[in-house]
């Protein structure tokens, strides 16, 4: 970030001499004032509406197994007021819960059957989803933050 401050372009070609910097983050809270001067300009991208986060989750989803008792439409209500990365963290911490039960079961054995791999269950979203709402929580959102 200091070498932004000492930035130079060739003032002989107009052309040449044009710098463009766009950040993006889910997290305003965390930067610092240094980011903030900067880049001053702020854009503010709404979060998915509940139509977006049925479909980020089927893009995220595509290629996993889900167990039939899966909901989509259940968890994108669930998840208002959520990003599509704080889906995703919710899509991969229901994926591991299958994988850490795995390890638990073979904790004991020599040889670790991956081929018992179960389908990730609506229980498994609804743990991942209470993980992630207590970190969720602790976070102010961005009108309150930028905007309030």
């Amino acid at each position: 970030m200091t070498l932004w401050d000492g930035l130079e372009t060739n003032t002989d070609d107009s052309t040449s001499n044009r710098i463009l910097i766009i950040g993006a983050t889910n997290r305003v809270q965390d930067l610092d004032a240094a980011i903030l001067r900067r880049m001053p300009t702020r854009y503010y991208i709404q979060l998915p509406n509940i139509n977006q986060r049925i479909k980020i989750f089927e893009l995220i989803l595509k290629d996993e197994q889900l167990h039939k008792d899966v909901n989509l439409k259940k968890l994108a209500q669930e998840t208002i007021d959520y990003t599509g990365s704080d889906i995703n963290e919710i899509c991969r911490q229901a994926a591991m819960q299958r994988i850490v039960e795995l390890c638990r079961e073979n904790k004991n054995k020599d040889n670790m059957v991956t081929s018992k791999l179960r389908s990730i269950t609506q229980a498994d979203f609804l743990e991942a989803l209470r993980k992630i709402r207590e970190n969720h929580e602790q976070y102010q959102t961005f009108d309150e933050l930028m905007l309030g």
